[in-house]
């Protein structure tokens, strides 16, 4: 249904300076949002097409991280996308390809769904990337942080191939409810409800309730925003 498709809102412009989504986060309310800023990646053009999220059905997408050697991989990694998929691609960014072979691997996933689906779908997705960069020789780190939600529920990873590697990070907190007022924001019964969940890349607050999600695990938020951690099964 058109209704379940999420909306998406996408500029080249700093989102702090940016005066459409100012006054869209003025008026905007959601039980499920995703939000990513960060810089451009190397080499390649400054376009809507290569904004993050990235949307397709109900389902939002973003990745903080590198497809190691991408750009020699990028036409051998098409080869293993289904045409659906493929044809879908409107940018050139390695996080497109990704979240074209999670489509992919959602609909083998079936016939699961919600919660169970987009954790088999992405765990799918982390073991054939390592699969593939292993195969074609990639001595660059793969960083794969990805974040994806149906508006229901929420699946992130925090992840890196190379044992000697760093990943990027990533943390969350649980709460009642976070709230802002006169720049100040704060998560309010921090730790002690779910009816609230974020999940960052950095902490947004001083507060202590922030947890970083451990080395090469999935943190998941079910439909009642309980929140998991578990590890990531790949060799």
């Amino acid at each position: 249904m058109e209704r379940c498709r999420p909306s998406l809102f996408r500029a080249v412009t700093p989102a702090w300076n940016n005066q459409n989504l100012l006054s869209l986060a003025r008026v905007t309310r959601s039980p499920a949002l995703l939000a990513h800023v960060r810089a451009a990646s190397h080499q390649l053009p400054v376009a809507l097409t290569n904004c993050h999220p990235f949307v397709a059905d109900r389902y939002s997408f973003m990745h903080n991280g590198r497809i190691g050697e991408f750009p020699r991989l990028k036409r051998r990694l098409a080869n293993i996308l289904s045409d659906n998929a493929f044809d879908a691609i409107a940018g050139g960014t390695d996080s497109e390809y990704l979240f074209a072979l999670f489509r992919d691997r959602l609909q083998a996933a079936a016939p699961l769904r919600g919660l169970p689906a987009l954790r088999a779908a992405l765990i799918a997705t982390i073991r054939d990337t390592v699969a593939f960069t292993r195969a074609e020789g990639v001595r660059e780190s793969t960083l794969l942080n990805l974040a994806i939600s149906d508006g229901t529920h929420a699946i992130a990873s925090r992840f890196v191939d190379l044992p000697d590697a760093r990943p990027e990070s990533l943390y969350f907190i649980t709460g009642r409810e976070y709230r802002c007022h006169e720049g100040s924001c704060q998560m309010l019964d921090a730790a002690q409800s779910h009816a609230a969940v974020i999940i960052a890349s950095e902490p947004l607050s001083e507060a202590s309730a922030w947890r970083a999600v451990p080395r090469n695990h999935l943190v998941t938020v079910a439909a009642d925003h309980a929140v998991a951690l578990e590890p990531i099964p790949v060799e």
